[in-house]
């Protein structure tokens, strides 16, 4: 029996949710069935060569914007020709556009919706009204199987589509390979390393800076918890457009000196091992990858009761709070903070649930998709 090629098509290879996902996915599926082959359609491929070491071909299509999608739809509608592409598994809403006109009679369409934008970032805008328009014409053109990442992302495609049939899989990791490489971090070496001391109680947090991940109401709850735990610390992995702005709220907050900015960062790992838990008050949430492998790593977390979050962490895990609530999510770092036990306790349940989303546990299902198309 042939296999059957599979090109994944992605914005970009950055260090993004998304873009881990395909990088733990590609180089994991069944190499008797298929074939893999990931495009990207533009920078940075900071993934590109973890995926390339795997033994998977990678393609960049060279897409600078809009105006580019002919040009982006031509040549992968050539790589979908010259490889024989049966099915074309696109992530991110110009992947998703892209490879939707590029696979017309040529291969079969799986788009995998990763964030709930049509509730949340909906604008009464000419641009946004024409990228929703340019996303349901290619829906009904190409007739992709729809994966959502969390009933969240499901509900909102329902919502604007009025799509059905929509599939959840959710996010996973290789549970075993990080913990094995958080385990190997000396952790008392890296926590030197980046300022912190024996005493300090580390909280994390990991994401981009966009208002959706709510930096300002974190910082400005981080203030108020060290009037009455002085003993915590801040680290904000990560980067994006309200960086400096952030940087300069952690200054006015007279902060700076408990707050460190790690930028991006290509290892997670170590990062893991020096906290002490985890932070996670997003405004709004398809799913959290970097909230899952922190209870990988063993984190305790305080994070907002908001979008897919909950079917990540449960009360077990997690401190839940409102979303946008500073008193709230202030109480929830003082009380890790002043509680060891609570901390070991919860850390050892987020173990235990992470493991629910392991990539060997979801992959076959994504190969069963594959299958059926």
């Amino acid at each position: 029996m042939d296999r059957k090629v599979v090109l994944t098509l992605i914005e970009s290879l950055r260090l993004g949710g998304a873009e881990r996902l395909v990088a733990t996915t590609v180089p994991r599926l069944s190499q008797d069935r298929f074939r893999p082959l990931v495009a990207y359609l533009h920078g940075p491929a900071t993934l590109a060569e973890e995926i390339r070491a795997a033994g998977v071909a990678v393609h960049e299509i060279g897409f600078r914007g809009p105006r580019d999608i002919p040009l982006a739809v031509g040549r992968v509608r050539s790589l979908l020709r010259r490889e024989r592409v049966d099915v074309v598994h696109t992530h991110l809403y110009f992947a998703n556009v892209v490879g939707r006109l590029a696979a017309r009679r040529l291969a079969r369409v799986i788009s995998t919706l990763h964030n709930p934008d049509y509730t949340h970032e909906a604008r009464p805008t000419l641009r946004f009204l024409a990228r929703k328009g340019l996303d349901r014409a290619t829906l009904a053109l190409a007739r992709p199987r729809l994966i959502a990442v969390s009933d969240e992302v499901r509900r909102d495609y329902e919502k604007h589509f009025g799509a059905r049939d929509i599939r959840v899989l959710h996010n996973y990791v290789d549970t075993t390979a990080l913990a094995t490489e958080v385990a190997a971090v000396d952790r008392a070496a890296e926590r030197r390393a980046r300022g912190c001391g024996p005493s300090d109680v580390v909280l994390l947090h990991a994401g981009r800076f966009h208002p959706q991940k709510a930096h300002d109401v974190l910082l400005r709850a981080f203030a108020e918890a060290l009037r009455e735990a002085p003993t915590l610390r801040l680290l904000l992995a990560g980067s994006g457009a309200l960086e400096s702005e952030m940087r300069e709220l952690a200054g006015r907050l007279g902060i700076g000196d408990r707050v460190r900015f790690l930028g991006e960062v290509a290892r997670m790992a170590p990062v893991y091992a020096v906290a002490d838990a985890f932070a996670f008050p997003s405004r709004y949430e398809a799913f959290g990858i970097a909230l899952l492998e922190a209870m990988v790593a063993g984190l305790p977390a305080v994070v907002s009761r908001v979008g897919g979050i909950p079917e990540v962490a449960t009360a077990d895990t997690a401190l839940f709070v409102g979303r946008d609530d500073v008193g709230e999510l202030a109480a929830g770092m003082v009380r890790l903070a002043r509680d060891a036990e609570l901390r070991a306790r919860m850390g050892a349940a987020a173990t235990r649930v992470a493991a629910r989303f392991d990539a060997s546990v979801w992959i076959p299902r994504l190969e069963a998709i594959y299958d059926e198309a």
